[in-house]
């Protein structure tokens, strides 16, 4: 599984690496689960990501607070937020304290990407992802400075389905 990780986000592709994450989190039993914890599922994903022989920093410091997990890849950049509950507040957090701001000036696609866990499911509930578009060196971003200036993709998991509905 973990050369499967390492392929998704290698090419970009957020989908297939929720696709191959989900199943791992759902493979854990129930009695040695901590699922009312984020840390929980924050740690599993780091192993797997971390097994996948790829760039990976937790609780990096920014000015503003620290971004759960941080992934590099040669063409990309992963900004990812955990939360209990809601994708949409992890995301809109990456954006509030700007944590995407440091990678800037990278030649790089910068993904933002808040990721919800249910206590309920004790799995991935809802993903939501932007992306800001590698620029040039020299060239200038513009900033993206809320929810409404981006465009944003939803994958979300009804308890009960295992196949992902959304956007993306």
């Amino acid at each position: 599984m973990t050369p499967k990780i390492k392929t998704a986000l290698d090419e970009g592709n957020i989908n297939s690496f929720i696709d191959l994450t989900r199943p791992l989190l759902a493979d854990i039993p129930y009695n040695i689960s901590l699922s009312k914890y984020e840390t929980f599922y924050h740690s599993i994903i780091f192993i797997a990501i971390k097994l996948s022989n790829l760039e990976v920093a937790v609780e990096r410091e920014t000015g503003l607070g620290w971004i759960d997990m941080l992934v590099r890849t040669e063409r990309y950049v992963y900004i990812i937020e955990f939360k209990m509950g809601s994708a949409g507040d992890a995301l809109k957090q990456i954006l509030d304290k700007k944590y995407y701001e440091s990678f800037l000036s990278e030649e790089k696609e910068i993904f933002l990407v808040g990721i919800g866990f249910s206590r309920e499911q004790r799995n991935i509930s809802e993903v939501k992802y932007a992306s800001l578009p590698g620029v040039p060196l020299g060239e200038r971003r513009a900033s993206p400075l809320s929810l409404d200036q981006i465009n944003i993709s939803v994958l979300e998991y009804p308890a009960g389905e295992p196949g992902r509905r959304g956007n993306a």
